[in-house]
């Protein structure tokens, strides 16, 4: 992200919108390297998802939940989100 942090969201908010309040992905970012993390009756669940993929509408764009974390990678570095 060019601003990781913790956002707050409001309403619905998708993984993409997420990403744009976030100023977007940093150009060294892997595309294919977004992972969304999140809660799920007490497991700690990640899903993968290719930039590319949901630009394009190839997958759907996942809606976000409160405390849901958004991991991109760069070469030799991770960079996150924590929607609340």
């Amino acid at each position: 992200f060019k601003e990781p942090g913790i956002y707050p969201i409001t309403g619905k908010t998708s993984l993409l919108q997420a990403i744009a309040v976030a100023k977007g992905l940093d150009p060294l970012a892997d595309l294919s390297g977004v992972v969304l993390f999140r809660q799920i009756d007490g497991k700690r669940m990640a899903a993968a998802y290719d930039m590319r993929d949901l630009r394009s509408g190839k997958v759907d764009d996942p809606q976000l939940y409160g405390d849901d974390i958004i991991v991109v990678t760069e070469p030799e570095v991770v960079r996150e989100i924590v929607v609340g």
